[in-house]
């Protein structure tokens, strides 16, 4: 394990500075191996990951609770494509939200800092 760290006790902790894309990524080979979901916590959001999940719409629905859009538990399982419905959703939230420019960019930094603390992690 590269991202995550399994404690004694048998919960997971993402590693400091790790992106939540490495955690996904981690957290989709564990459930494969184990064929089971596995969750856990980066940047205020709750992420469950399955054995069958997809990488993109788990990644994107990250971005999606970082930015508001939708609660901050994602997965296992988002649907592969936005519908209608939600994608007029979130332009809404972004509108009324100010520049969403600013937003994307202090996502995308969010994403890719380093965090100074362990995540919890469970199964």
């Amino acid at each position: 394990m590269k991202t995550l760290k399994q404690e004694r006790n048998g919960s997971l902790k993402v590693l400091v500075g790790v992106s939540i894309l490495g955690a996904i990524q981690e957290a989709l080979q564990l459930a494969r191996e184990r064929k089971r979901i596995v969750t856990f916590t980066h940047h205020d959001l709750r992420v469950k990951v399955g054995p069958n999940s997809n990488l993109e719409p788990l990644l994107r629905d990250c971005i999606r609770a970082l930015f508001g859009y939708i609660g901050k538990e994602v997965g296992p399982y988002p649907n592969v494509e936005l519908t209608a419905a939600e994608r007029a959703n979130d332009a809404r939230i972004a509108e009324e939200s100010g520049d969403y420019q600013v937003r994307k960019s202090r996502v995308k930094a969010a994403l890719e800092s380093p965090r100074n603390e362990m995540h919890s992690v469970s199964l």
